[in-house]
């Protein structure tokens, strides 16, 4: 990993180490979506009237729906943060703001029409 921005060497050892623990923490938590997921995939889908409302939720219904919500939802999005931040480098994170910068430039100013209040 190289990072322009920290001339520290211990930082880098630092970084580094963190980043190694984020590739590590996805590899984990994919596990966990993966058990889960088994866990559930016998537990029957609720029936339309729960899915509506017309009727009570089940246990079924409502371990399957978190299950569900979280690993496609939750998980999902977390492995996502995780995996970038496990193998972001400086250059990358500059380039990123070089093209946010250059395209905030090439919008037109906003004008805006101030008005007194009564």
């Amino acid at each position: 990993m190289s990072s322009p921005n920290h001339d520290d060497p211990r930082l880098e050892a630092v970084l580094q180490g963190a980043q190694e623990a984020c590739g590590a923490a996805v590899l984990e938590l994919k596990a966990v979506g993966e058990r889960l997921s088994a866990a559930v995939a016998a537990v029957p889908e609720p029936p339309d009237e729960v899915l509506d409302g017309t009727a009570p939720r089940t246990v079924a219904a409502e371990v399957r729906g978190a299950v569900e919500c979280f690993v496609n939802d939750d998980l999902l999005e977390t492995v996502a943060h995780l995996e970038k931040a496990a193998r972001v480098t400086a250059e990358e994170l500059f380039r990123e703001w070089e093209e946010k910068r250059r395209d905030r430039e090439a919008q037109p100013p906003i004008c805006m029409k101030l008005t007194r209040l009564p």
